[in-house]
């Protein structure tokens, strides 16, 4: 899994600012417009308002030590050769194009792996968006993974990680202001637990 993180180093070598975009009000939703950021995602899009949202904050005193099964990473230890790597704006979206069978497997569940994507901050402004005993770190990325013979059944592993510097990565997209729209921080605020119980595996 180590030389899968290899990529994201390439994206992360120099100082960055954070600044607002006016061409995110633009579009339905961003991680920045004044009318349309996360506190009013749930306007135009009902179920970000409902119960069991994410990211969520995590307090290790409170997880649950059950015997739940381990996950399992099969073709994750093969670096990838090729890929769609695509600027969407908000984040970098890699698509493997290698042909080789990366998943995960949960119980009796394996989950294919989809794309990869990252979420992360600035310069003293972390971009994690699960926060653990009070540390939000520099970056999260997102395995999103599809279950076997289910498209519509997702699994995304979130993997936390510092980093020591940072890249200036511009917006593409934005018609008036492609040069000039900073990327990050693009996480969402930490979300309710509403209860929800949190399980460690073994």
């Amino acid at each position: 899994m180590l030389q899968v993180f290899l990529i994201c180093a390439l994206f992360f070598t120099k100082d960055v600012l954070t600044q607002e975009c006016e061409a995110d009000d633009q579009y339905p939703w961003s991680y920045h417009g004044p009318d349309n950021g996360p506190y009013y995602w749930d306007d135009n899009y009902p179920d970000c308002g409902k119960k069991d949202q994410s990211p969520i904050e995590i307090n290790k005193k409170d997880i649950l030590n059950l015997d739940l099964p381990q996950l399992q990473y099969s073709g994750f230890d093969t670096p990838i050769s090729k890929a769609t790597v695509l600027n969407l704006g908000w984040t970098v979206l890699i698509i493997p194009e290698d042909d080789v069978n990366r998943y995960i497997t949960w119980g009796k569940n394996t989950f294919t792996l989809a794309e990869i994507h990252f979420h992360f901050g600035s310069e003293g402004d972390p971009g994690a968006e699960h926060v653990i005993d009070d540390i939000r770190y520099e970056m999260e990325m997102h395995y999103v993974t599809h279950k076997e013979n289910d498209p519509n059944a997702v699994a995304v592993v979130a993997a936390l990680m510092e980093l020591d510097t940072f890249m200036t990565l511009y917006s593409v997209g934005k018609d008036d202001a492609s040069d000039s729209c900073l990327m990050g921080p693009n996480y969402r605020p930490e979300q309710s637990l509403d209860h929800r119980p949190i399980f460690s595996s073994k």
